[in-house]
């Protein structure tokens, strides 16, 4: 291992490849708008300080493999023209890759942000990877730009993707589901990126949440009682579970309703002559007045007539909400 204080450079151009491995900065190093014309490579470096490449421009492949930053990192502005290799990089302090552009791949997997990690305004023109990445402090991609990004595996306590502009992003919600801050826009984006990637029950579930929160930040007004008669009918449209179980609970209310106030009656009363209204009757009545179907071997009587009335309005409209929820979730576009 080799301990360095300081790398000095004469002017901003490196000639030369730069090949440092398993060695430790321990002062702080300073290569802002430095120009490397080689390839770099601080392969398993320690930096114990605080690291500037503000501005500095890689014209080759910038390897920083199994890097340990633990003062801060700043690569803002840093211009990345061929291949850019964070991989099983550790960040202890804070990482800056603001205004920074990737023009081909960009790796990050398995990298370690214990503090705040900040892509904001960056580009990325080639793949972006950031498996297996573990972000401890907030992640901040505002509004950072994407051609493809993976965060498969990746985890999060915080992240922004507050005007993110990507063509693809591979994600599983569990992994934003905690942690995205919300943001309307954001949330709609992603949805369809799960449409169009047929990850339809991870789309459903980041719809279902961009209502829910939507809802919370709303004040009171039709509009938001609306949303909470949406919530539990039908779950925003994409739990058809939901109407089902209204419907078997209306049945069962109706069906004590008739049954304790004696509302129904047989249309042939049995052959002993037995008028009674036994729980499965009236369950059974409440059955088919719920589902329209209305046999007429049982009839309501008096004011039941209304309460029969009232059950078969709820009945068709959870039905055909059943229906048509049913319909959104199955039939795909």
């Amino acid at each position: 291992m080799i301990e360095l204080y300081g790398l000095e450079k004469e002017l901003n151009i490196v000639e030369s490849k730069i090949t440092i491995w398993d060695s430790v900065f321990k002062e702080a190093v300073d290569f802002s708008n430095t120009e490397f014309r080689e390839d770099v490579e601080f392969i398993r470096t320690s930096f114990l300080s605080r690291n500037d490449f503000l501005g500095a421009n890689f014209a080759r492949d910038a390897h920083f493999w199994v890097a340990n930053f633990t003062g801060d990192a700043n690569f803002n502005s840093a211009n990345f023209a061929r291949g850019a290799y964070f991989g099983n990089a550790s960040f202890t302090g804070n990482a800056s890759f603001d205004f920074a552009n990737f023009a081909s791949y960009a790796y990050f997997e398995d990298a370690s942000f214990t503090g705040n990690a900040s892509f904001d305004f960056a580009n990325f023109a080639g793949d972006a990877y950031f498996w297996d990445a573990n972000f401890t402090g907030d992640a901040t991609f505002t509004p950072t730009k994407f051609d493809k990004v993976s965060f498969t595996g990746a985890t999060f306590t915080n992240v922004s993707l507050e005007e993110t502009d990507y063509n693809q992003m591979n994600v599983e919600w569990s992994t934003l589901k905690d942690a995205l801050v919300f943001n309307g826009p954001a949330y709609i984006k992603l949805i369809k990126n799960f449409r169009e990637r047929e990850q339809f029950e991870e789309a459903d579930a980041a719809y279902y949440q961009y209502r829910q929160l939507s809802q919370k930040n709303k004040k009171w007004s039709p509009s938001k009682l609306m949303g909470v008669v949406a919530w539990l009918s039908c779950g925003y449209g994409i739990k058809p579970e939901y109407p089902l179980i209204w419907g078997f609970i209306l049945i069962i209310i109706f069906a004590l309703v008739y049954k304790q106030g004696k509302g129904i009656k047989r249309l042939q009363l049995k052959e002993n002559g037995d008028s009674r209204v036994s729980f499965w009757d009236a369950f059974y009545f409440s059955v088919t007045t719920f589902t329209t179907v209305g046999y007429g071997d049982w009839y309501p009587i008096d004011r039941y007539r209304i309460v029969v009335m009232i059950e078969g309005v709820f009945g068709w409209l959870l039905l055909a909400l059943f229906i048509v929820t049913l319909a959104n979730v199955m039939i795909r576009p």
